[in-house]
């Protein structure tokens, strides 16, 4: 349903792998500043991040699910992911990126191609993302990536890294005209 390649400017969005495990592990999923507002714990180990990988991609099985590994130009790594998940007519988007990719626009660039991708499959009307209410790097690249500000939604999402009470999330959405 979904792509399983998009080319964006200066990233190839690819199928994650488990292969992509320790390079996932070293760059995202083991930093607790990079996974700070995620929904899932900072892991442990890259067996952790591998065990993560071979779920998703058992799950991308799914038709209605697509994860991607970011792929800066040239470097065929990955620095990051970035799915979707559709739920009917709607798609829910989620994102992480390495610290050291911060603030080039690169997750913005890749929030863009894949909201586009989702918007042209047919069915589907809205791509939405949440973002803790305090993360303003999030919202500036969903704002960036054509999303608009619905509203706050209050105890949506437990972030373990914030503890165990459900956080305040801001609801972003894009939707087709």
């Amino acid at each position: 349903m979904f792509p399983k390649n998009l080319t964006p400017r200066r990233l190839a969005l690819r199928p994650v792998a488990k292969s992509d495990a320790g390079d996932l592990f070293r760059r995202v999923a083991g930093d607790p500043d990079a996974t700070r507002y995620m929904s899932w714990r900072t892991n442990g180990s890259a067996a952790e991040t591998e065990a993560f990988l071979e779920e998703v991609t058992r799950d991308s099985l799914d038709p209605h699910q697509q994860v991607w590994a970011i792929c800066p130009t040239g470097d065929p790594t990955a620095w990051g992911t970035i799915g979707l998940v559709r739920r009917g007519t709607r798609v829910e988007m989620g994102y992480v990126i390495a610290r050291e990719l911060w603030g080039r626009g690169l997750m913005t660039e890749a929030a863009t191609a894949v909201a586009d991708a989702a918007l042209a499959t047919d069915g589907v009307w809205r791509v939405q993302a949440y973002c803790h209410v305090d993360h303003e790097a999030s919202a500036r690249v969903l704002e960036k990536a054509g999303f608009a500000l619905e509203g706050i939604t209050r105890r949506m999402h437990v972030m373990p890294q914030l503890g165990e009470a459900p956080q305040d999330c801001r609801l972003y959405a894009r939707v087709r005209p």
